[in-house]
This record gives structure tokens, C-alpha cells and sequence, in this order.
């Protein structure tokens, strides 16, 4: 999502959304339909609602406690997030996100992690512009009583680590915090494998952080380059983008 806001006597600001700005990284095509569509299709609905009932499933365990019945609690906030939503793959995304969100509460335990506090809202000014993102929670290790804000990782595609797009996500909270030269570190909670780590920010932070800002430049330049006659395996708009010349988003 892209907003414009511009006070008396000052330069027009674009502001930005976290995701958009990822979005653009891993395929420009992607990001201009998700800016410029009327509709939403209903695997990205179900996409936009994961962080609200990520959050809710953080509440029951602030401070190192656990829920009674985690899966009694999994389903209720599985019918939340899928309320009013209708696919033909609808069953097997209930079960692949119920599995994802379980891995989540056994994680936290088997790690001794803690949720220290909920979700925090950030903005940051890249090249002029503003990003807003968040940060997902502040885990506590219990072991060592250290702490990490985090991020956390909904995708079930297997990466690397540092070529996991989720590291721009993570640079954005680093550079709000202004981790770069503290030990703090981002930890990410890549909730489909059940397993946490660490993003490497003094390895390839300086090489991140100025790919925001060469992505930012290029978003407010309105450049979105497509790569025209296939689709990524996965995309929810499945081809729409070699299609862009003769359909009007939004039919």
C-alpha cells in the first residue's frame, strides 16, 4: 500500500508499507497489481490476516506462560482469519496455517522463549520517503534473560537464510532500532519449520539497507519493471502480470 501526504510549503511524501516494499524486491510485476488492483484475491486476504492472529496467539503466552488447550484456541483463530473467505484450496490452507500456528506455541516451549511484549508499530525515513512496518514481538530467552525483537516468517518456501526476503523486513526494524553496531540481534520465527535464527546483520546489513534504498527510489519513481510472459510458481494472481496490457485491473 502506497499513501501520499503532503503539508503546506513541503515536498509530497510517499509512504509505504513494509510488505509493498518486499513485495516490489521479489517481483515488481507483483507489487504494482497489489498497488493498483480493485480486488484482492482471497489467499492474500487470508495472507493480510496473519499477523492479527499471530498476535493473538502471543497474548496467551506473554511472560513465558502457555495455553490450556493450544489446539482448542489454534481453531478458534483458524476460523477467524478463513471467516467469510471461499476457495477451492480453502481446507488445505486451514490446515497448512492450524499446523503452522501449532509449531509456533510448541516452538516457544521446547526453546524456552518467551513473549516479552506484543507488536509495536515502526516508521522510518528511506530516502525521503516513510516505511512503516512492525515489529512482530520482543521474545525473552529464558535461559539467558537476553531479548530480541522479532520477525516473523509465514512463508513455507524454503530459502536460505540471507536470501530469504524476509531480511528486508528485518534491516528495516534494525535500522529503526539502530542496531547495526550493538549486539542486539533480529530474530526471526520462521513459524512453518518450527524453527528460530538469527538475521546477520553485520554481514550483509550495509549491502541490505542500501537495496531499500535503491527500491524506495524506484518505487517513487513509479519504475515497475515487469517480467513479461510467465509467473512465479505459488503467486496468488497467478499469470495476471503477462497479462497486464489487455485487462484492466480490477475485472
Amino acid at each position: 500500500m502506497t499513501t501520499d501526504t503532503q503539508e503546506p510549503g513541503l515536498d509530497l511524501v510517499k509512504t509505504y508499507d513494509a510488505q509493498g516494499v518486499v513485495d516490489y524486491i521479489v517481483c515488481p510485476a507483483l507489487s504494482f497489481i497489489n498497488m493498483h488492483s480493485e480486488s484482492v484475491p482471497a489467499r492474500q486476504q487470508v495472507k493480510t490476516r496473519l499477523p492479527k492472529a499471530f498476535n493473538e496467539i502471543s497474548i496467551t503466552m506473554l511472560g513465558g506462560t502457555r495455553p490450556k488447550e493450544p489446539k482448542v484456541l489454534v481453531d478458534h483463530i483458524i476460523e477467524k482469519v478463513f471467516d467469510d473467505i471461499e476457495y477451492n484450496k480453502k481446507p488445505k490452507d486451514m490446515d497448512a496455517i492450524h499446523s503452522m500456528f501449532m509449531n509456533y506455541i510448541n516452538m516457544m516451549a521446547e526453546r524456552e522463549l518467551a513473549v516479552d511484549s506484543l507488536s509495536k508499530p515502526v516508521e522510518i525515513a528511506y530516502m525521503g520517503s516513510i516505511i512503516k512496518s512492525q515489529v512482530d514481538c520482543v521474545v525473552k530467552d529464558l535461559t539467558t534473560e537476553r531479548k530480541y525483537p522479532a520477525v516473523v516468517d509465514f512463508s513455507n518456501t524454503r530459502y536460505e537464510n540471507h536470501y530469504n526476503p524476509i531480511v528486508y523486513r528485518c534491516q528495516i526494524i534494525a535500522d529503526y532500532m539502530e542496531l547495526t553496531h550493538t549486539n542486539t540481534e533480529v530474530m526471526v520465527l520462521s513459524l512453518c519449520s518450527g524453527k528460530t535464527w538469527f538475521y546477520g546483520k553485520k554481514t550483509y546489513g550495509n549491502l541490505v539497507h542500501v537495496a531499500i534504498e535503491e527500491v524506495v527510489q524506484a518505487m517513487n519513481a513509479e519504475l515497475f519493471p515487469v517480467r513479461y510472459g510467465w509467473w512465479c510458481a505459488g503467486c496468488y494472481w497467478r499469470g495476471i502480470c503477462h497479462r497486464m496490457f489487455d485487462v484492466k485491473l480490477g475485472e
